[in-house]
């Protein structure tokens, strides 16, 4: 850095603008990583020392320092740490802090300098370690992220950007049975997001890695297919969802058994394809079957039959039976509320449907006031963004459009 007369602030602001110069920096100043009286750049050789530092004294804060270095800089979960029991983690946070390689915003997280980051990692890659801790980073990551429910939505939402940035270094981990774990769980949380193109990105590459460590026939494999064609639907790609959850269906059926749940999951969603493919009696027949033996297995107030319900129902004001779909949605709506609480996700869905039947009975009031709660609350809830919210406000406001003669903004 005196060499070439870049002042502290500049070298930061090349960082900030351009990461390949950043690491032509750093190369040049870390050429020699024993040679440190022949280091030009303080910056660089103060990090230097202290990395060899904390490696001798505090060997725990040298995993985190290099465990984080795969994550994103912000909110790093005390959680994600790998556990080596309380008096050790809180001692090597303390050494982290000391020599201000982290920062403390929250009582349970920390931020690292991407800059330190980067420079972490290149000492990982010249010591030939950084392989062999990208991989411990993502079995880490694949271990500890949930599949996403809304009742752990606070918990996925906050490792997400953590599980992204490890999955750029998945070719320096080399281990594609955590690789396509991490997958499978990242892939259906941005799918909830409503990034559908990502997800779907991301399922192919989680049912890819599934088929060829697993076998075509496991039930990861079959799950991971299950989701692929879920996103699919979300897309509109109907007919290649059509022909994954039937492909999905017959081996659950063979593998797990024609009433394990997941085999009535596959069922049911392809009923759902078929209802938007326009395939409605055979939508109808499906979602039936699936309906009761939901019951049977589940219980008549599982979640998963709440959803067939309601998805009956929905095919039914397809097909115009009006009546038996108010009736079943109102039944699934009340129960839904009941089991899952009223500002759940699926609850939502419900409501919105019930709205929807509400409308084409002529019951206009009943069917304004509830389509206007339920946008409401998925604007708290997804965000205004979220195609689902976009959905229900677009037919509140087809709605009210009509009703003011097409003034409605």
């Amino acid at each position: 850095m005196n060499e070439n007369q870049i002042s502290t602030t500049e070298y930061l602001t090349i960082y900030e603008s351009d990461e390949d110069e950043t690491i032509y920096l750093l190369s040049r100043e870390f050429e020699d990583l024993g040679r440190y009286d022949k280091i030009k750049n303080p910056i660089a050789a103060t990090w230097m020392i202290s990395f060899r530092q904390i490696l001798r004294s505090d060997p725990t804060a040298a995993d985190y320092l290099r465990f984080m270095s795969f994550l994103a800089e912000r909110d790093i979960p005390r959680s994600l740490l790998p556990d080596r029991g309380k008096a050790k983690t809180t001692e090597a946070i303390g050494t982290l802090k000391a020599y201000s390689f982290i920062t403390q915003q929250k009582a349970d997280s920390f931020d690292m300098h991407r800059l330190v980051q980067l420079s972490a990692r290149y000492w990982l890659r010249r010591s030939g370690e950084l392989g062999k801790v990208a991989k411990e980073t993502l079995r880490r990551l694949a271990q500890v992220f949930p599949y996403p429910e809304h009742e752990n939505r606070d918990a996925w939402m906050r490792y997400l950007p953590h599980a992204q940035r490890i999955l750029d270094f998945r070719k320096d981990a080399g281990d594609e049975k955590a690789e396509g774990e991490l997958l499978f769980n990242v892939g259906e949380s941005v799918h909830v997001l409503g990034k559908y193109h990502e997800a779907e990105q991301m399922h192919r590459q989680a049912l890819d890695l599934s088929e060829k460590v697993l076998g075509k026939e496991h039930p990861a494999t079959l799950a991971s297919m299950n989701n692929l064609a879920g996103v699919l639907e979300s897309l509109g790609k109907y007919e290649e969802a059509e022909r994954l959850h039937r492909q999905e269906w017959k081996l659950s059926e063979k593998v797990l058994g024609k009433e394990h749940p997941d085999t009535l999951a596959s069922m049911n969603n392809l009923a759902v394809v078929l209802h938007h493919l326009g395939k409605y009696e055979e939508a109808e027949r499906l979602h039936r079957q699936e309906w009761k033996l939901s019951e049977k297995v589940l219980g008549k107030e599982h979640p998963d039959t709440l959803a067939s319900m309601n998805n009956l129902a929905v095919v039914l004001h397809h097909l115009g039976k009006y009546e038996e779909a108010e009736r079943l949605h109102r039944q699934a709506l009340d129960l839904k509320e009941k089991v899952l609480g009223k500002e759940h996700p699926e609850t939502l869905r419900g409501m919105n449907n019930l709205a929807v039947v509400l409308e084409s009975l002529g019951k206009y009031e009943e069917a304004m006031n509830l389509m206007g709660r339920c946008v409401q609350l998925r604007i708290e809830i997804l965000g205004r963004d979220h195609p689902h919210t976009r959905a229900s406000l677009g037919q509140l406001d087809i709605w009210r459009s009509r009703d003011t003669g097409g003034d409605a903004a």
